[in-house]
Parts: structure tokens; C-alpha cells; sequence
């Protein structure tokens, strides 16, 4: 089935500035959905609620209703924006009314109900600035650099596993596991063979992949590809 015959039912689009949202995303898939970790913390508007998803070490079963809309923030940026520390919510949803004042959530809510909900969240969080600590970490996780890290950066190890269980939710070592993860997924999502992933990504083998992938998705590799129905897209001009 084409995407003209409605198959993609979950589609992200790129905002102007990605140094802070990752993306908007929207998705009309209803019943039980399985969230993979990504190392992100996103705003969701359901139609009828907002809340918060915060960073996941594992699959995350919620029960979609459809029309779907959310703020992907990059890995680290929303716990600043929200003031709330990840780990205080990994593996959980919680109601924005719990993080914001109820009267600003009620705005909010109000504004989404009118219409294009992608553009008011991505607009609702413009006061989100970027995160010098995250992104350093990031950078040296996607090097492989987790062992020299604290040094790198002049704390202590204690000191870089504190700040990254308030930024990302866990340790570095888990960091490095999920984002490397998320970055196999891309890859596996764009259709590109399994045992070229491995290889890529820096898996010992397609077996190691596949381990990986059932550990954080609780699912294999096929059934993960079965069940996506995803699509890319350009902010601009997005009727979202």
C-alpha cells in the first residue's frame, strides 16, 4: 500500500532548528504501540492530553488512540526545559500539568484544540536552549570515548554519572548502548541489509545486533520492520 493510500500512519518532519527538537512527529496508529529507547524525551499531545515520555532503557508498550502529536527534544535537552531531572521519570509518562502550571497547560491544550497542534507544540517550546554538558557527552559517546570520558571533561567519574542520570536518564555506558541502538535502527528502518548495519555500527556480528535489538526492543529485527510505518519529511509546509 502507498503512503497515498494512508500506510504511513507515523511521520516525522524536520524543524528550522534541530540543535534542540530532533523532530515533530505524528502518528494515527491506534491500539498497543511498542516505543524503542532512543536516548529522547518527547511532549505528547493525544488529542485530548499533554504529557511528557521520559527516556526509556527498554521498550515502552502505551496504548495509542490516534492522532497523535509530539516534540522529539535531542537527547539531554529536555530535562532543563522541563526542570525536572530524567531519571526521576525514565521508563514513564507523566502529565505535563505535573511539570508546568496547570493554567499555562490549560493554554496550551486550548490552542492545540484549534488546530495545526505540530507548529503550537514546536512553538510552545522555543524557550529551549541547548545544552553545552549534553551535547559533550554525546559527542564523545558516538566516538566511543565512554571510558575517557569523565577525564575529558575534568570531573570524576562519580561526578559525569550523576549528571548524565539527570540529563539522559542513565549512566554513559547505557547512554553509548541506546544510542548506538538508535542509530542501528535508523539504518534498519532506511532498509539497509542487517549484517551491513552490524558491521557499521560497530556490533561484533549480526548476531550481537540482534541480541541488542530484542534486550532494548523486546523484539526482533523483523518484527520491528513489520510493525514500522515510517516516513521523513520537511517541516516547512507540513499540515501538522
Amino acid at each position: 500500500m502507498s503512503e497515498a493510500d494512508g500506510a504511513v500512519m507515523y511521520r516525522e518532519y524536520e524543524p528550522p532548528q534541530t540543535d534542540v527538537v530532533r523532530c515533530v512527529w505524528t502518528s494515527t496508529k491506534v491500539g498497543v504501540q511498542r516505543v524503542v529507547p532512543d536516548g529522547c524525551m518527547d511532549m505528547i499531545w493525544n488529542g485530548e492530553s499533554l504529557f511528557v515520555a521520559g527516556p526509556d532503557t527498554q521498550a515502552f508498550l502505551t496504548e495509542a488512540t490516534g492522532n497523535t502529536v509530539g516534540i522529539r527534544f535531542q537527547p539531554g535537552v529536555a530535562p532543563g526545559f522541563f526542570d525536572v531531572p530524567a531519571h526521576a521519570i525514565a521508563n514513564t509518562r507523566v502529565s505535563l500539568a505535573e511539570l508546568w502550571p496547570k493554567e499555562q497547560v490549560q493554554r496550551l491544550a486550548d490552542e492545540l484544540y484549534e488546530g495545526n497542534p505540530g507548529r503550537k507544540l514546536l512553538h510552545s517550546v522555543r524557550a529551549a536552549e541547548r545544552d553545552g554538558f549534553a551535547e559533550a557527552v554525546r559527542a564523545l559517546v558516538a566516538g566511543n570515548e565512554v571510558r575517557g570520558a569523565a577525564d575529558h571533561l575534568g570531573i570524576t567519574e562519580r561526578h559525569l554519572h550523576r549528571k548524565c542520570l539527570a540529563k539522559f536518564g542513565y549512566g554513559p555506558k547505557t547512554l553509548q548502548r541506546i544510542m548506538r541502538f538508535s542509530s542501528a535502527m535508523e539504518l534498519v528502518y532506511a532498509g539497509k541489509p542487517f549484517s551491513d548495519i552490524a558491521y557499521e555500527i560497530g556490533y561484533s556480528d549480526q548476531a550481537h545486533l540482534s541480541r541488542e535489538v530484542k534486550a532494548l526492543a523486546g523484539a526482533t529485527l523483523t518484527t520491528l520492520v513489520q510493525d514500522a510505518a515510517v516516513a521523513d519529511a520537511p517541516m516547512q509546509g507540513a499540515a501538522v
